[in-house]
């Protein structure tokens, strides 16, 4: 239980604003050029939040790091040769990709979301993705993203074997 709370804890941080100021990116208008020049871990999370956002749009829930390696580098391509596009002008151009593997992240039990905190942060990001799809909004906000989190976390700790689909339908 102490490893599970420190790994809660060590996500939460993760997930905190670097400064006290709260930060809003609206997606929609963040440009090429400037995911170009996010540091890698920073640039996946961008990649991660569109193909949550992308999937809520086309009703797939499935998480596939085949197809996060596709459309990652989709975009680095795109945004390679269109520095000053908005990043989300990318998913325009996107190529038909078939891909296996991968699994439902709305029905992962809370249990196996907990098992690897690594990915807990990238779920996090895929689920506020998926989300804002679904509330027509393209922004990601530093402060939500940190509630969803704790609230991800704290719903799942205590509900292990609900489901991600159960824990997004708790939040207020």
């Amino acid at each position: 239980m102490k490893k599970l709370l420190l790994s809660l804890l060590m996500c939460a941080c993760m997930l905190a604003p670097t400064s006290n100021k709260a930060h809003a990116t609206d997606m929609a208008a963040l440009l090429c050029k400037d995911v170009l020049a996010y540091p890698a871990d920073q640039g996946g999370m961008v990649v991660i939040w569109i193909d949550g956002y992308l999937s809520s749009q086309s009703d797939n829930s499935v998480l596939s790091n085949e197809w996060i390696a596709a459309l990652g580098t989709h975009i680095g391509q795109y945004c390679a040769a269109n520095p000053t596009a908005p990043v989300m002008d990318a998913l325009d151009s996107l190529p038909e990709t078939e891909v296996s593997g991968g699994f439902d992240m709305l029905a992962l039990p809370c249990e196996q979301f907990l098992a690897s905190p690594a990915d807990i942060t990238n779920g996090i990001f895929w689920i506020d993705g998926y989300m804002s799809a679904a509330s027509e909004n393209t922004s990601m906000d530093d402060a939500w993203v940190k509630k969803l989190g704790t609230h991800l976390t704290t719903y799942c700790a205590a509900n292990k074997t609900k489901t991600i689909s159960d824990a997004m339908s708790a939040m207020e």
